[in-house]
């Protein structure tokens, strides 16, 4: 059995308190490619789960939270997944649509994705800030918008937070990505 291609989605605008999961299953199945989709100016208080099972042999994959266009998360706890399993993998926290902010936790992310980025050169003020969670084993992805100017040794503050545990996965190693469609950098 399989829970799979959940979307929840809060609307521009939209006001949400309390807990908000994508894909669950109380019934040991697998749960895979669910999203939560936070759009323009949506507003969030309490827990955003992309995906949870009760069994520790299901598969968790491919599963989301987008944070889109000034989604408000700032008192919330934002998970990839509750209760890792033994193949867990491809969850994802993507920053989207020129989204910044602050969430008040992230914790149980494969990959955090900070994606079509407007590149700001010596910019001190993180894209995203967290007050607590874990980043143990996260890889930072990073893609920017297409007609920008990058130069070689600038830099730029994607994350920030003084109480989160853990190391990212990919910390200290070179990666390439694209500008835009079609230039590497």
């Amino acid at each position: 059995a399989k829970v799979r291609e959940n979307y929840v989605v809060v609307g521009a605008d939209g006001k949400v308190e309390g807990e908000l999961v994508a894909g669950a299953s109380e019934d040991n199945a697998d749960v895979i490619n669910n999203k939560v989709i936070l759009c323009k100016n949506s507003e969030v208080r309490g827990t955003v789960v992309a995906a949870v099972t009760n069994d520790k042999e299901a598969e968790i994959s491919g599963n989301s939270i987008n944070l889109l266009q000034q989604a408000d998360v700032s008192g919330t706890d934002l998970y990839g997944y509750y209760k890792a399993t033994n193949n867990t993998y491809n969850n994802n926290l993507v920053i989207d649509k020129g989204w910044s902010g602050v969430a008040n936790s992230v914790q149980n992310f494969n990959n955090i994705n900070f994606n079509n980025i407007v590149w700001q050169a010596g910019n001190d003020t993180a894209i995203l800030t967290t007050n607590g969670g874990s980043i143990e084993g996260s890889n930072f992805n990073l893609t920017l918008q297409n007609g920008q100017k990058v130069n070689v040794g600038e830099s730029m503050l994607l994350f920030e937070s003084n109480n989160v545990s853990g190391d990212i996965a990919n910390d200290g190693s070179t990666f390439n990505t694209n500008l835009g469609v079609a230039t590497a950098v």
